[in-house]
């Protein structure tokens, strides 16, 4: 068996998103800011989100709402908690048979008119799966666990592939460097 090529090792900065959406606004691209925004926040695949709908959204008693879906290409059921934009998004979106009506051709299309005038549309890891990556990476610099950031983009526990997802930021690893030299002062 050959082994996995390591492919689409980056992930969006906080820049990079604000960049991104700000050429949505830009040129009135509602339906991908709000794609872009979801994609990052759940870490769902494209296909996930842009097929989910109303019977996806659990309305929990304390009033947040939690998206679940059947990961498409593996078939195991995902629940992630939704930060408040995003939850916005989804229950604006819920009325309609779909949260995203527009077609992945669509999004495409205006996704490479951004890229275009980002000057990105030559870096092959400017895509829409790359959010997926981004939310992975905020995840961990959130400090959360493999495990639980493996159980939220619905992989096995020991999944080499979550560790794929993430990508830490240089600034992360100077926090790194600087929480060790605190450990060791703390310890001494």
């Amino acid at each position: 068996r050959k082994k996995e090529k390591l492919t689409r090792a980056r992930a969006y900065s906080r820049e990079e998103e604000d960049m991104i959406l700000a050429e949505c606004r830009k040129f009135g691209y509602t339906d991908l800011e709000e794609f872009v925004i979801c994609l990052i926040e759940t870490g769902a695949s494209p296909e996930d989100l842009r097929t989910g709908s109303s019977k996806n959204l659990i309305r929990n008693l304390d009033g947040s709402v939690t998206f679940n879906f059947k990961w498409l290409k593996t078939d195991i059921p995902v629940v992630v908690g939704t930060r408040k934009r995003t939850q916005d998004i989804l229950v604006k979106r819920s009325n309609s048979k779909r949260f995203f009506m527009s077609s992945y051709r669509q999004l495409y299309n205006k996704w490479q008119d951004i890229r275009d005038r980002l000057g990105k549309s030559d870096d092959k890891e400017w895509v829409f799966y790359t959010c997926r990556h981004t939310c992975a990476s905020r995840m961990a610099e959130a400090g959360k666990t493999l495990v639980q950031i493996a159980d939220w983009l619905g992989h096995a526990p020991n999944s080499p592939v979550t560790r794929r997802y993430i990508h830490f930021f240089p600034k992360d690893k100077l926090n790194l460097a600087g929480k060790l030299d605190n450990y060791k002062e703390e310890k001494a």
